[in-house]
């Protein structure tokens, strides 16, 4: 598994210690009380045809847990319809709307931030 090169920052705030992890090494951070912010160039949303070119992407703790099958790195997550546009245009635009944020684990911009909640 490839490893994404990023820093994990200590619960105050004043350390960092930079690294590399696994996605599966992420996974378990953010099932471990912790956030995991992703620097990157862009995602997919459930599949090739929806591209969102986006900056960043924040897994909270417990909630959105990464798993990565060949070159793209999956995490469930949740958008406010009203941020997903044309794709679930129907209903309330405040309704959170589950989709799968596929991004490619050979994103050249792909960095990680690791922090304690």
């Amino acid at each position: 598994m490839k490893k994404i090169q990023g820093r994990y920052v200590s619960g105050d705030g004043k350390e960092a210690q930079y690294g590399e992890w696994t996605v599966e090494e992420i996974a378990n951070f953010v099932k471990d009380n912790h956030f995991a912010h992703l620097r990157l160039s862009g995602y997919h949303i459930n599949d090739k045809n929806h591209y969102a070119s986006a900056s960043a992407l924040t897994m909270f703790p417990g909630e959105t847990i990464p798993t990565q099958e060949e070159d793209k790195i999956l995490i469930p997550t949740c958008f406010r319809r009203f941020k997903l546009g044309y794709m679930f245009s129907e209903g309330n635009p405040d309704d959170l709307i589950p989709v799968t944020c596929i991004v490619n684990a050979n994103d050249e911009q792909l960095f990680v931030t690791i922090s304690k909640n």
